[in-house]
């Protein structure tokens, strides 16, 4: 589990910025399995990704506020 202090200076970042699968489950408030379970079966469910690199994911910043902006409302 992440640090508070962690979070915090997560959501400083840049819309642009990646982030990886824990980051990502911290930052949305979901388990780390859900998000990969999201990714798997539901990729409508969860927060877009991005596949860098051969098989390596990354959230943007900017989507996963997109996604907690959607869960509000």
């Amino acid at each position: 589990m992440l640090s508070a202090e962690h979070i915090n200076e997560l959501l400083k970042l840049d819309d642009d910025a990646l982030v990886d699968t824990h980051d990502a489950s911290a930052i949305v408030g979901l388990k780390y399995e859900t998000l990969n379970w999201y990714r798997k079966r539901k990729p409508h469910c969860g927060p877009r990704y991005r596949i860098v690199g051969a098989r390596t994911v990354r959230y943007r910043m900017g989507d996963l506020r997109a996604y907690l902006a959607g869960r509000e409302g």
